[in-house]
């Protein structure tokens, strides 16, 4: 069935609604932890950024490359995350962005963004969603976080209830000398049941597949 203009109109909102979160999800993320923890005389430790391994199996094929040195993302998203580094970037043909169905605490009715979505993010939307990510990223790499681990071209954090894992997919750029952000995914896993996960993933999953080869001309592509 086409999507109507009114249709399209609410799925705006709620993609600009996820953007602007820098928490994002259901109740139990309305307030932000702090991205580090310092004492008047104590110094803030580094953010907890590894090489391991990321679950990338779920994804379409493609989706991720290997690279020759596991630690380079590594070390970047970890300096990035210390603001010790400015280099990564919204890829220049904007973010592959898809979330799962927020796993909320609440009763509903639930607010749009609350519902599966994604879109190729382009412009100033794909700029606020590395913010966005980055804010995420650091609450999982400061010291109340379970860290942030990289493989390859691929950095993933771990939720828990009502919070979603992040897997983010980046390009290096040779001559900008940046690394891109290619593709942000937030899947809900924790506590759910085996039927839902499964679920969660095959909507990111399909939205990855569509999005894939669309560009960031005109208004950014949709998909509910």
């Amino acid at each position: 069935m086409p999507t109507t203009s009114r249709g399209r109109s609410i799925a705006r909102v709620a993609l600009w609604s996820v953007l602007l979160s820098a928490c994002g999800g259901g109740e139990a993320e309305r307030e932000c932890p702090p991205v580090v923890s310092a004492g008047a005389e104590s110094a803030p430790s580094a953010p907890r950024v590894i090489a391991g391994t990321c679950d990338t199996s779920w994804l379409p094929e493609g989706t991720t490359r290997d690279v020759a040195d596991d630690e380079s993302l590594a070390r970047e998203v970890r300096a990035w995350l210390a603001g010790e580094g400015g280099r990564i970037v919204a890829a220049h043909d904007g973010i592959v962005f898809a979330k799962s169905e927020d796993d909320r605490g609440d009763d509903p009715p639930y607010p749009p963004e609350a519902s599966a979505l994604a879109a190729r993010t382009c412009g100033l939307g794909a700029r606020w969603l590395v913010d966005h990510l980055r804010a995420r990223l650091s609450i999982a790499a400061g010291p109340d976080g379970d860290g942030v681990t990289c493989e390859d071209d691929v950095c993933c954090m771990r939720g828990m209830e009502f919070v979603p894992n992040a897997t983010v997919v980046f390009h290096r750029d040779p001559e900008r000398e940046v690394w891109g952000v290619e593709t942000a995914l937030l899947v809900n896993e924790g506590a759910l049941t085996d039927e839902a996960i499964t679920r969660n993933r095959r909507f990111v999953a399909d939205a990855v597949r569509q999005l894939a080869a669309r560009s960031c001309e005109g208004e950014p592509w949709l998909v509910r």
